[in-house]
């Protein structure tokens, strides 16, 4: 908006560039100055990486072959086994295994399967929270039949992802875990699993 005064102002700049112009126009002698070329610099693009997910369990791990038998020995491999399965099934959605190993009453394995179908219907995944176990020792209950373990283990920070974002993350831990375990003749099966943090 104008305001009072402003059109003297306009007048004084007009005679102030016109006195400049006309001596500029002296100091040249009457001939034109070529102007000096400005280097014009390209703005540099910078590409920001998507993230990459935490290695994961992407490859199942292996059966170890002393859960073959129907042992205190045996009862320890094979509740490590069934504890490994755990970041692979949440990384790939694959729980085949895992539920393969599941007793009917194992409250604890039911509600890790329903969350791995919880993610595949999402299209999410645990990335990580690879488990490494400290310590395993198997005890026979009833023999050819029924056996506990008591295993020390730490699971490896997680990451949930949506395509190429992160969703949250876990800073994993360390647990202890008791395990029941039923030799049913041809193989093991997981009754419960009881974990808590382990200092």
């Amino acid at each position: 908006m104008p305001t009072r005064g402003s059109g003297r102002r306009a007048l004084a700049v007009s005679a102030l560039m016109l006195a400049l112009g006309m001596a500029l126009a002296g100091c040249t002698d009457g001939e034109p100055v070529a102007p000096t070329p400005t280097a014009v610099t390209s703005p540099t693009v910078s590409s920001i990486p998507s993230p990459t997910p935490t290695t994961g369990s992407v490859t199942a791990p292996a059966q170890p072959e002393s859960m073959a038998t129907p042992s205190a020995e045996g009862a320890a491999a094979a509740a490590g086994y069934f504890l490994s399965l755990y970041p692979y099934a949440r990384s790939t959605g694959d729980a085949a295994a895992w539920q393969a190993l599941s007793g009917e009453e194992c409250e604890f394995c039911a509600s890790v399967a329903d969350e791995v179908a919880t993610l595949v219907a999402e299209g999410t995944a645990v990335k990580g929270g690879d488990i490494s176990i400290e310590s395993a020792e198997g005890t026979e209950v009833i023999a050819l039949e029924s056996y506990s373990a008591n295993l020390t283990f730490a699971e490896a920070p997680t990451e949930k992802w949506e395509d190429a974002t992160i969703l949250s993350t876990g800073a994993g831990g360390r647990y202890s875990a008791l395990v029941a375990l039923r030799w049913n003749g041809d193989g093991w099966e997981i009754r419960a699993v009881d974990l808590a943090p382990s200092s």
